[in-house]
C-alpha cells in the first residue's frame, strides 16, 4: 500500500475495478460455465475429454493457458451469441444494486479526471458486454486463441491472476501515461492482494476470509456493500 487513507485526494486517477466478485457476486466465467451447461451447449464428458486431452498434450507450466479447455473445438460465433444471451439471462439481472449508478456518479464527480478500468481473469469477449454497460474506459482480460474459426482452448496472452494482473495493468498504466500512484483498485479475492498492494488505495470488497485478515493487518480499506464503497470512493476523489 502506497497511501493508508482514503480521506486524501489523489487526483488524475485510474479506477481499477477487478469486476468478478465486486460488481457481480461471482466470476463471470463460472456464471457462463453454467449457462452453457444448463443450456447443454457443453456437457460434463465433453469438458472432462477436452481437459484429458490437453493434460497429456501439454507441458505441466502450459496447462493454465488452457484455462478454456471448456471451449475447445467451438466456433467462435456460435460462442459469442451464447455470451451475449448469457449475459442478458443471467449476468445483467445479477449485477449488484447500485453499481451501475455509483460508477456513473464517480464519473460524473471527477469529470475528465478518472478513467474507471475493467480488470477480469476471464476473457474479454465474455467481459466485454460489461464494460459497455458501464462505460468503463477499458478492459484487461484473456485474449482467447481462435484457429480458423475455432476455439482452441488456449489464451494468447499470459491469463491476467495474481501478480499477472498486475502487470497487464502496469502495461496499460504506462501506455496511457499513468502511474501506481494515481490508482485506485478495488478487489475481492486473496488472489487480488497483490493488485491491492501495488495500487495507491486499496479497497477489499465483500473479501474472501484470507484477504479479509490480510486487508485488517495492512490496512487496507474494506467495503461490506456498494454504499460503503461509494463512500470510500468519494472521499478519496472528491477536491
Amino acid at each position: 500500500m502506497r497511501n493508508d487513507s482514503a480521506d486524501e485526494p489523489i487526483h488524475k486517477q485510474v479506477i481499477l475495478w477487478d469486476i468478478d466478485g465486486t460488481l457481480i457476486d461471482s466470476s463471470l466465467e463460472i456464471r457462463l460455465l453454467r449457462f452453457l451447461l444448463d443450456n447443454k451447449h457443453i456437457t460434463i464428458p465433453r469438458i472432462l475429454a477436452n481437459a484429458l486431452r490437453l493434460t497429456f498434450k501439454l507441458p505441466i507450466p502450459s496447462l493454465y493457458q488452457y484455462k478454456l479447455y471448456y471451449l475447445a473445438g467451438l466456433n467462435a460465433e456460435k460462442v459469442d451469441g451464447w455470451i451475449h444471451q448469457c449475459w442478458r439471462e443471467q449476468i445483467k439481472p445479477s449485477l449488484r444494486a447500485g453499481s451501475v449508478e455509483l460508477i456513473r456518479e464517480i464519473n460524473k464527480r471527477g469529470r475528465s479526471e478518472i478513467d474507471q478500468i475493467a480488470l477480469s481473469g476471464t476473457v474479454d469477449r465474455l467481459g466485454q458486454p460489461l464494460v459497455n454497460h458501464f462505460g468503463f474506459s477499458a478492459l484487461i482480460a484473456g485474449q482467447p486463441e481462435i484457429k480458423n474459426t475455432v476455439y482452441t482452448g488456449a489464451l494468447n496472452s499470459p491469463h491476467p491472476r495474481g501478480i499477472e494482473k498486475v502487470a497487464q495493468a502496469e502495461l496499460w498504466l504506462e501506455e496511457n501515461g499513468y502511474t501506481w500512484e494515481q490508482t485506485i483498485a478495488i478487489a475481492d479475492n486473496w488472489d487480488d492482494r497483490f493488485l491491492l498492494e501495488k495500487s495507491a488505495l486499496g479497497i477489499a470488497m465483500t473479501p474472501d476470509q484470507r484477504l479479509l485478515d490480510y486487508a485488517n493487518m495492512q490496512s487496507i480499506e474494506k467495503a461490506d456493500s456498494i454504499d460503503s464503497l461509494g463512500e470510500i470512493l468519494f472521499r478519496a476523489i472528491e477536491r
